[in-house]
């Protein structure tokens, strides 16, 4: 877990279904740190997600970057755990970008393998590969010196 993490959510349709994916990023390697989907936006949701995410690595972020959304403030003043910042632009590109071609991926994955009816299972597996291969392609780019 990076010192700081910034956190985002998007509301998506998968297969005729629509969720909200969250992400958290590490802003210095733009690696996909922990990714959720749910059928809403809410505070509960939100202190879900950060709850999740301190569990799986073990400790809280000591920032999180986030925007200007109501339920990023009341579940970090809630947890009191994390030191929130809200921003827009700068090093929230990073997420705004994954989402953006996380969105590209799947309108062309469901159009060459539509699928009408995803179940949860379904969309958190695409979630899943979605991560792995974005991680693996920016390890690959360090590794050859690809920009």
């Amino acid at each position: 877990m990076p010192d700081t993490i910034v956190v985002d959510e998007t509301r998506v349709k998968l297969g005729g279904r629509l969720c909200w994916i969250w992400a958290a990023i590490d802003p210095a390697t733009r690696r996909i740190l922990y990714l959720r989907v749910s059928r809403d936006r809410t505070l509960i949701t939100t202190m879900q997600f950060f709850q999740e995410l301190a569990h799986l690595y073990g400790r809280w972020p000591k920032e999180a970057v986030v925007d200007a959304g109501p339920w990023y403030q009341g579940a970090l003043f809630f947890l009191q755990q994390t030191k929130h910042n809200r921003m827009v632009g700068g090093i929230r590109n990073h997420v705004e970008r994954r989402f953006r071609e996380f969105k590209r991926r799947m309108k062309v994955f469901d159009c060459s393998f539509p699928q009408h009816r995803l179940d949860h299972r379904s969309i958190i597996n695409k979630l899943r590969m979605f991560a792995w291969f974005h991680n693996q392609n920016l390890v690959l780019k360090e590794v050859f010196n690809i920009s």
